[in-house]
């Protein structure tokens, strides 16, 4: 096999081994409503899509968790602090009406870092 092929089946195979292990991340850990019930509210649902809303008072971090397929809007400002079980961290400030699309996404816990509710409105695909 000449060193281009090589390559190329090196760079599928590691992608492969890579999003294998990202879905069993996120398999392995609970839904953010299952996980966290006190934070997320399931307020509507049927076969295809689960609507819930997030609520995080000042300082609060909720348990980790995992979401399928979804959209996030905010409902409220929001300075947030997203943790990964590795213990690294992303943080940012979302702006109330922001609007933002995710692939499924595995372990995580969200720590509401301001001084004021943290409101967002999470659609996710059940199918």
């Amino acid at each position: 096999m000449n060193a281009n092929k090589k390559w190329l089946v090196s760079g599928f195979g590691s992608g492969f081994l890579a999003a294998t292990a990202l879905w069993a991340i996120a398999a392995n850990a609970p839904l953010s409503h299952e996980a966290e019930p006190g934070v997320y509210k399931v307020v509507a649902e049927d076969e295809y899509l689960r609507v819930v809303v997030g609520t995080w008072k000042p300082g609060q971090r909720d348990k980790f968790h995992s979401h399928p397929i979804f959209v996030a809007y905010s409902l409220t400002d929001c300075h947030r602090r997203l943790y990964k079980p590795d213990g690294t961290f992303d943080e940012k400030q979302l702006k109330a009406g922001s609007t933002r699309v995710f692939k499924a996404v595995g372990s995580h816990s969200f720590e509401n870092v301001g001084k004021m509710e943290c409101k967002n409105l999470l659609v996710e695909r059940k199918k």
